[in-house]
């Protein structure tokens, strides 16, 4: 028995990959948590959004990361950082 999970080296599934796609093209901004904007085709996804004029903001405890999609780069753990980023927005934290 398999999960559902691409490894590395497999294609993604077609359908997955196109509705990814089009959540990129029409999304109002996109939060990327945790990447190293190194693995394709999924690290595509960013430079979609960000093609298409949505605001990207990256969440990463890498301080030297850099991407050119990134309007903006939080350093520190995603445990830390997402609530503090949702309690800036307003929004109950849990």
């Amino acid at each position: 028995m398999r999960t559902s999970v691409v490894f590395f080296g497999e294609m993604l599934p077609v359908g997955a990959w196109s509705a990814a796609e089009q959540a990129a093209r029409t999304c109002d901004a996109m939060l990327v948590v945790g990447t190293s904007a190194s693995v394709y085709p999924a690290a595509m996804l960013p430079q979609v959004a960000a093609a298409e004029g949505k605001p990207v903001a990256a969440v990463t405890v890498d301080p030297s990361f850099r991407a050119d999609w990134a309007a903006e780069v939080v350093v520190g753990a995603a445990t830390e950082m997402l609530p503090a980023i949702v309690a800036g927005c307003g929004a109950p934290v849990a």
